[in-house]
Protein backbone atom coordinates (compact mmCIF):
# COMPACT_ATOMS: atom_id res chain seq x y z
CA UNK A 1 0.00 0.00 0.00
CA UNK A 2 1.11 3.28 -0.66
CA UNK A 3 0.29 6.12 1.63
CA UNK A 4 0.40 10.19 0.41
CA UNK A 5 0.96 12.06 3.78
CA UNK A 6 -0.83 15.45 3.59
CA UNK A 7 -0.95 18.08 6.28
CA UNK A 8 -5.23 17.50 6.06
CA UNK A 9 -6.25 14.38 4.40
CA UNK A 10 -4.35 11.59 3.50
CA UNK A 11 -4.64 9.19 0.67
CA UNK A 12 -4.30 5.63 0.84
CA UNK A 13 -3.68 3.21 -2.59
CA UNK A 14 -4.09 -0.47 -1.92
CA UNK A 15 -2.53 -2.96 -3.27
CA UNK A 16 -6.40 -4.24 -3.97
CA UNK A 17 -9.51 -3.86 -4.01
CA UNK A 18 -10.26 -6.33 -1.10
CA UNK A 19 -7.38 -4.68 0.61
CA UNK A 20 -9.54 -1.34 0.46
CA UNK A 21 -12.36 -2.70 1.52
CA UNK A 22 -10.75 -4.78 4.61
CA UNK A 23 -8.99 -1.09 5.58
CA UNK A 24 -12.36 0.47 5.20
CA UNK A 25 -14.14 -1.49 7.57
CA UNK A 26 -11.11 -1.99 10.19
CA UNK A 27 -12.07 1.93 10.16
CA UNK A 28 -15.66 2.13 10.65
CA UNK A 29 -17.81 2.36 14.10
CA UNK A 30 -21.54 1.15 13.51
CA UNK A 31 -23.54 3.93 14.10
CA UNK A 32 -26.17 4.10 17.56
CA UNK A 33 -30.04 3.81 16.31
CA UNK A 34 -29.01 3.20 12.45
CA UNK A 35 -32.05 0.52 12.94
CA UNK A 36 -34.59 3.78 12.48
CA UNK A 37 -33.33 5.19 9.67
CA UNK A 38 -35.03 4.66 6.52
CA UNK A 39 -31.86 3.92 4.78
CA UNK A 40 -30.92 1.21 7.22
CA UNK A 41 -34.19 -0.18 6.58
CA UNK A 42 -34.39 -0.01 2.55
CA UNK A 43 -30.91 -1.48 2.55
CA UNK A 44 -29.14 1.66 0.99
CA UNK A 45 -26.99 1.69 3.96
CA UNK A 46 -25.22 -0.80 6.21
CA UNK A 47 -25.63 1.64 9.38
CA UNK A 48 -22.05 2.39 10.00
CA UNK A 49 -19.62 5.60 9.52
CA UNK A 50 -16.60 5.15 7.39
CA UNK A 51 -13.74 6.96 8.10
CA UNK A 52 -11.89 6.30 5.12
CA UNK A 53 -13.60 7.07 1.94
CA UNK A 54 -14.43 4.77 -1.41
CA UNK A 55 -11.42 6.70 -3.06
CA UNK A 56 -9.10 6.20 0.16
CA UNK A 57 -8.73 9.71 1.65
CA UNK A 58 -8.44 9.51 5.27
CA UNK A 59 -7.39 12.31 8.22
CA UNK A 60 -3.92 12.32 8.78
CA UNK A 61 -4.65 12.48 12.19
CA UNK A 62 -6.11 8.94 12.04
CA UNK A 63 -2.87 7.36 10.61
CA UNK A 64 -0.89 6.22 14.03
CA UNK A 65 -3.87 4.01 13.51
CA UNK A 66 -3.09 2.51 9.98
CA UNK A 67 -0.06 1.63 11.27
CA UNK A 68 -1.26 -0.66 14.10
CA UNK A 69 -3.69 -1.81 11.19
CA UNK A 70 -0.89 -2.56 9.04
CA UNK A 71 1.00 -4.17 12.21
CA UNK A 72 -1.85 -6.43 12.57
CA UNK A 73 -2.34 -7.93 8.67
CA UNK A 74 1.26 -7.56 7.86
CA UNK A 75 0.66 -4.91 5.26
CA UNK A 76 3.64 -2.95 3.87
CA UNK A 77 3.59 0.33 3.70
CA UNK A 78 5.21 2.96 1.49
CA UNK A 79 4.94 6.50 2.81
CA UNK A 80 5.28 9.25 0.73
CA UNK A 81 5.50 12.84 2.18
CA UNK A 82 3.60 15.49 0.18
CA UNK A 83 3.49 17.79 3.19
CA UNK A 84 5.42 21.38 2.82
CA UNK A 85 8.96 21.43 3.50
CA UNK A 86 9.32 23.68 6.82
CA UNK A 87 12.20 24.23 8.59
CA UNK A 88 11.47 24.30 12.51
CA UNK A 89 12.99 26.21 14.77
CA UNK A 90 12.63 24.59 18.58
CA UNK A 91 13.92 26.72 21.19
CA UNK A 92 14.39 24.69 25.12
CA UNK A 93 11.61 25.54 27.61
CA UNK A 94 12.12 29.00 29.12
CA UNK A 95 10.55 29.89 32.65
CA UNK A 96 7.79 32.31 32.84
CA UNK A 97 8.48 35.06 35.61
CA UNK A 98 6.04 34.29 38.63
CA UNK A 99 5.08 31.22 37.09
CA UNK A 100 5.72 27.45 37.32
CA UNK A 101 5.15 25.15 34.13
CA UNK A 102 3.78 21.35 35.89
CA UNK A 103 5.48 18.80 34.75
CA UNK A 104 2.91 17.35 32.44
CA UNK A 105 2.03 20.63 30.99
CA UNK A 106 6.10 20.94 29.78
CA UNK A 107 6.12 17.16 29.03
CA UNK A 108 2.62 18.02 26.96
CA UNK A 109 4.73 20.11 24.29
CA UNK A 110 7.79 18.19 24.77
CA UNK A 111 6.06 14.98 23.32
CA UNK A 112 4.23 16.92 20.66
CA UNK A 113 7.37 18.38 19.18
CA UNK A 114 9.06 14.84 19.47
CA UNK A 115 5.93 12.88 18.45
CA UNK A 116 6.50 10.59 15.15
CA UNK A 117 4.91 8.61 12.71
CA UNK A 118 6.07 5.53 11.53
CA UNK A 119 4.43 4.14 8.36
CA UNK A 120 6.71 1.52 6.25
CA UNK A 121 10.67 1.77 6.85
CA UNK A 122 11.48 5.37 8.13
CA UNK A 123 9.51 7.40 11.12
CA UNK A 124 8.46 10.84 9.97
CA UNK A 125 8.07 13.87 12.10
CA UNK A 126 4.61 14.10 12.90
CA UNK A 127 3.91 17.32 15.47
CA UNK A 128 0.04 16.18 15.25
CA UNK A 129 -2.05 15.64 18.66
CA UNK A 130 -5.05 15.62 20.56
CA UNK A 131 -5.40 16.44 24.39
CA UNK A 132 -7.47 15.84 26.23
CA UNK A 133 -7.18 17.19 29.83
CA UNK A 134 -9.13 17.87 32.76
CA UNK A 135 -10.83 21.27 33.82
CA UNK A 136 -8.25 23.85 35.22
CA UNK A 137 -5.61 21.49 33.63
CA UNK A 138 -3.84 24.65 32.08
CA UNK A 139 -4.55 24.39 28.29
CA UNK A 140 -3.58 28.42 28.17
CA UNK A 141 -0.22 27.74 29.84
CA UNK A 142 0.68 24.86 27.33
CA UNK A 143 -0.75 26.32 24.36
CA UNK A 144 1.62 29.57 25.09
CA UNK A 145 4.61 26.86 25.87
CA UNK A 146 3.99 25.64 22.76
CA UNK A 147 3.74 29.07 21.21
CA UNK A 148 7.55 30.09 22.36
CA UNK A 149 8.90 26.85 21.93
CA UNK A 150 8.37 26.79 18.06
CA UNK A 151 9.63 30.11 16.13
CA UNK A 152 6.65 31.34 13.79
CA UNK A 153 3.64 32.37 13.82
CA UNK A 154 0.53 30.60 16.33
CA UNK A 155 -3.09 30.48 15.40
CA UNK A 156 -5.26 29.71 18.16
CA UNK A 157 -8.53 29.27 17.04
CA UNK A 158 -12.01 29.15 19.06
CA UNK A 159 -15.38 29.26 18.25
CA UNK A 160 -16.98 30.48 21.88
CA UNK A 161 -17.04 34.33 22.15
CA UNK A 162 -16.77 34.30 25.75
CA UNK A 163 -13.50 31.90 25.95
CA UNK A 164 -12.04 33.93 23.16
CA UNK A 165 -12.59 36.81 25.61
CA UNK A 166 -10.93 34.82 28.33
CA UNK A 167 -8.04 33.60 26.26
CA UNK A 168 -7.37 37.21 25.07
CA UNK A 169 -7.61 38.37 28.50
CA UNK A 170 -5.45 35.85 29.85
CA UNK A 171 -2.67 36.05 27.61
CA UNK A 172 -2.19 39.54 27.22
CA UNK A 173 -0.40 39.10 30.25
CA UNK A 174 2.36 37.22 28.51
CA UNK A 175 2.71 39.28 25.06
CA UNK A 176 0.12 41.51 22.73
CA UNK A 177 -2.20 38.88 21.15
CA UNK A 178 -3.54 39.62 17.62
CA UNK A 179 -7.25 39.26 17.53
CA UNK A 180 -9.37 37.79 14.59
CA UNK A 181 -13.17 38.29 15.18
CA UNK A 182 -15.89 40.37 13.71
CA UNK A 183 -14.71 43.72 14.89
CA UNK A 184 -11.12 42.73 15.21
CA UNK A 185 -8.53 42.21 12.78
CA UNK A 186 -4.93 42.47 13.77
CA UNK A 187 -2.03 39.52 13.17
CA UNK A 188 0.35 39.36 15.82
CA UNK A 189 3.05 36.27 16.77
CA UNK A 190 0.04 34.70 18.30
CA UNK A 191 -3.42 35.36 17.33
CA UNK A 192 -6.47 34.31 18.58
CA UNK A 193 -9.27 33.78 15.96
CA UNK A 194 -12.37 33.11 15.86
CA UNK A 195 -13.18 30.28 13.83
CA UNK A 196 -16.14 31.47 12.05
CA UNK A 197 -15.01 34.91 11.39
CA UNK A 198 -11.33 33.54 10.16
CA UNK A 199 -12.80 31.21 7.92
CA UNK A 200 -14.94 34.45 6.05
CA UNK A 201 -11.32 36.00 6.02
CA UNK A 202 -9.96 33.33 4.44
CA UNK A 203 -12.06 33.84 1.24
CA UNK A 204 -9.44 36.44 0.66
CA UNK A 205 -7.19 34.34 -1.06
CA UNK A 206 -4.01 36.80 -0.75
CA UNK A 207 -4.72 37.24 3.06
CA UNK A 208 -4.81 33.35 3.46
CA UNK A 209 -1.38 33.12 1.69
CA UNK A 210 -0.02 35.23 3.89
CA UNK A 211 -1.55 34.07 7.07
CA UNK A 212 -0.54 30.39 5.92
CA UNK A 213 2.91 30.64 4.72
CA UNK A 214 3.55 32.56 8.22
CA UNK A 215 2.53 30.01 10.27
CA UNK A 216 4.06 27.17 11.99
CA UNK A 217 1.73 25.99 15.10
CA UNK A 218 -2.18 25.77 14.55
CA UNK A 219 -4.05 25.33 17.97
CA UNK A 220 -7.63 24.35 18.24
CA UNK A 221 -8.97 25.04 21.88
CA UNK A 222 -12.70 22.74 22.39
CA UNK A 223 -11.39 20.37 19.99
CA UNK A 224 -13.99 18.25 20.35
CA UNK A 225 -16.00 20.93 17.78
CA UNK A 226 -13.13 20.56 15.16
CA UNK A 227 -15.67 17.88 13.40
CA UNK A 228 -17.88 20.49 12.29
CA UNK A 229 -18.31 21.07 8.94
CA UNK A 230 -17.64 24.56 8.91
CA UNK A 231 -14.56 24.00 11.45
CA UNK A 232 -13.31 21.00 9.01
CA UNK A 233 -13.12 24.03 5.63
CA UNK A 234 -11.23 26.17 7.89
CA UNK A 235 -8.72 23.23 8.75
CA UNK A 236 -8.23 22.10 5.40
CA UNK A 237 -7.94 25.68 4.11
CA UNK A 238 -4.71 26.00 7.07
CA UNK A 239 -3.16 23.30 5.34
CA UNK A 240 0.52 24.61 6.04
CA UNK A 241 1.62 24.88 9.61
CA UNK A 242 3.06 21.33 10.40
CA UNK A 243 2.72 21.76 14.01
CA UNK A 244 -1.43 21.50 14.95
CA UNK A 245 -2.50 20.83 18.51
CA UNK A 246 -6.42 19.75 19.48
CA UNK A 247 -7.30 20.42 22.95
CA UNK A 248 -10.93 19.89 25.39
CA UNK A 249 -11.37 19.27 28.09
Amino acid sequence: MIVYLNPVTSQLVPDSIAQMQELRHWFSIPVKGAYFAGSYGHGKWDGRKYYVTEKGSIATGMLPMLGRWAEETGTDIILVDQRPVVDLEVIPCQPLEGIAYRDYQEEAVERLLTNTLKLGDTPVHFPVGVYDLATNAGKTLIAYNLHRRVKGRTLLLISSRETYKDLVRSLSKFIEVGEICSTKLVVKDLTICMSKTLLNRCNDKKFLKELNLSTTKLIVDEGHEAGGRDYMKLLKKLNHPPVRLLMSG
